[in-house]
């Protein structure tokens, strides 16, 4: 594996040492592969997501809109971090519209461009739903932002993820999209204690 990687690194550093660029700037081939391999590098931030490794009951609450009432259900979530400890991997299962509910997220920490960024692909849908956001570490909560196009209006719909990290053994996913007036309101909740 290691030798895989160092390949690419070297094939990348290669490409970068051929942009007139880079060649003006003077830098060799060592100077490059170690700001690559620093970029490529997990630290601190992943690290932070590891803390959200494990095996998690989940308590979800959903609304259709504004005013309506919730909708209870119960499910389950592993979380475990992957490739190098460079991604949460989340793979959850529970019920919505009673039917089966199956989701995969992949969450991780962009070195360069400093910033959480994630994907989240489930069975209710075919569309990709990247987002992106920041830790608040006063307040331990990860806040993101994700756009997707909502099936019934075909607009696009910007939606905010908020994860609130409340212990070590609980942490809570809330959704805020649009309602009909276009003002923001709370569409689910996912409360995970560790089993």
């Amino acid at each position: 594996m290691k030798h895989v990687l160092r390949s690419i690194v070297l094939v990348l550093a290669v490409a970068a040492l051929s942009c007139p660029a880079a060649a003006q700037q003077g830098q060799d081939e060592e100077a490059m592969m170690k700001v690559y391999m620093q970029a490529a590098a997990p630290g601190a931030p992943h690290e932070q997501l590891a803390q959200l490794a494990g095996s998690w009951r989940i308590k979800s609450t959903s609304w259709q809109m504004p005013g309506a009432p919730p909708v209870e259900t119960a499910g389950a979530a592993v979380k475990k971090m992957v490739l190098g400890g460079r991604y949460l991997q989340e793979t959850l299962n529970s019920s919505m519209m009673d039917m089966p509910f199956e989701g995969l997220g992949l969450l991780g920490y962009d070195n360069l461009r400093q910033e959480y960024s994630g994907v989240w692909l489930d069975n209710m849908s075919t569309q990709l739903m990247p987002y992106s956001g920041q830790y608040d570490p006063v307040h331990k909560t990860y806040t993101m932002k994700a756009e997707y196009l909502d099936a019934a209006s075909g607009q696009l719909v910007t939606a905010r993820m908020v994860t609130t990290v409340v212990s070590e053994n609980e942490h809570r996913f809330e959704m805020f999209m649009p309602g009909p007036d276009g003002k923001e309101f709370k569409g689910m909740e996912m409360v995970y204690t560790r089993k």
